[in-house]
């Protein structure tokens, strides 16, 4: 403990330093317009207040909305300040407060408040609110009434990416059976293009989610697998990271094999698939066929469906029901360590031997 003693007073400098850094910083949306001294910042900021006042003294609900929207737009580049204002964080903070209201006011006021709230801690509780604390929409001239469900999906629409794949990542855990086999097309939907696989952080999440639905019937699983699995790199589209969390320590790199690899994962978590997909095994089989290039991604893959392979092998050679003949199963041994050559002995996995012994049989 007497150790970590050290670590303990570095962070709490380290804490005292970052509060004492904004401690003295005007506000930005309150008092008088801040000023920075940067003509171009202080000009931006002025225009901002006047823009806010504006809002306020706007009769009709929808143009305070429509304003409130268009004020982060305004807000300047102050990076590099010490004592810039926190013209974002305060504008998060005022609309997080507004949506902690008991009842919720449904109004196009409280939509923009929504739009522009970044807190998970506001957003997460209106994912699940009940409607019965949400008031019916408080009608502004000649507009239509929407559905108090719009409240839910525009929480769940305003949270941070990261939070969002949270969100998916539990919603594909606490699903009933019965509802879980109803959302599986719209979960996998925004999955694909066409014929090709899209690449972001949110369709990687969409694609683990869906394999894990235990809910939903086995053979739509395995043809959501075989798809990825199959997937070749010109299917696969160029990396999307627009909705990604822009901050370094938070961000994890994604490439073509991201897609592989995520299936590869699945089919390890599933093996007894094998047992009952002549498919899947066929595919499989002719992997164990094919070369693998050493190092990089590829051989990663490899060695996450080291396990499957060994499954198939294990399958033709037990004389089961599913099973093949055993020269089917030396045949696809023979192949798969053929294919593994081009690796260095150390990278051989120790579990591999077994196969190794009835390859040479």
């Amino acid at each position: 403990m007497r150790r970590l003693a050290p670590l303990a007073a570095l962070a709490l400098s380290l804490c005292s330093c970052a509060a004492s850094s904004t401690a003295g910083a005007p506000r930005c949306l309150t008092g008088p317009a801040p000023r920075v001294g940067r003509p171009a910042a202080d000009e931006m900021l002025a225009l901002m207040r006047r823009e806010r006042d504006r809002a306020e003294r706007a009769p009709s609900p929808l143009v305070r909305a429509r304003i409130l929207e268009a004020i982060p737009g305004l807000f300047p580049d102050m990076s590099g300040l010490a004592r810039a204002p926190r013209c974002s964080d305060e504008l998060a903070d005022e609309s997080a407060a507004a949506l902690r209201g008991e009842p919720l006011v449904f109004s196009r006021l409280l939509v923009a408040r929504l739009r522009t709230a970044r807190d998970p801690g506001a957003l997460l509780p209106l994912v699940t609110r009940r409607e019965e604390s949400i008031t019916t929409y408080q009608l502004g001239p000649e507009e239509p009434a929407p559905p108090r469900s719009l409240v839910r999906s525009l929480a769940l629409a305003s949270l941070p990416a990261p939070w969002l794949m949270s969100v998916l990542e539990e919603l594909g855990l606490w699903l009933p059976p019965d509802e879980a086999s109803r959302r599986f097309d719209a979960l996998v939907a925004p999955v694909f293009d066409g014929e090709r696989v899209r690449l972001s952080t949110e369709a990687l999440c969409r694609m683990r989610v869906a394999l894990r639905l235990d809910g939903v019937d086995e053979a739509r699983r395995v043809r959501l697998l075989l798809r990825l699995l199959s997937a070749t790199p010109a299917q696969i589209g160029p990396p999307d990271t627009r909705g990604d969390e822009p901050h370094p320590a938070l961000a994890t790199p994604i490439d073509a094999a991201s897609v592989a690899a995520e299936a590869a994962r699945a089919l390890d978590r599933n093996l007894g698939w094998l047992d009952r997909h002549a498919d899947l095994r066929a595919w499989l089989e002719a992997q164990a066929l094919a070369p693998v290039p050493p190092g990089g991604p590829a051989a990663a893959r490899w060695r996450l469906l080291q396990p499957a392979f060994e499954r198939v092998v294990a399958l033709h050679a037990s004389g089961g029901p599913a099973a093949g003949r055993r020269r089917r199963a030396r045949f696809c041994a023979r192949g798969w360590i053929r294919s593994a050559r081009r690796r260095p002995s150390s990278a051989w996995p120790t579990r591999a031997w077994p196969t190794l012994s009835l390859a040479r049989g």
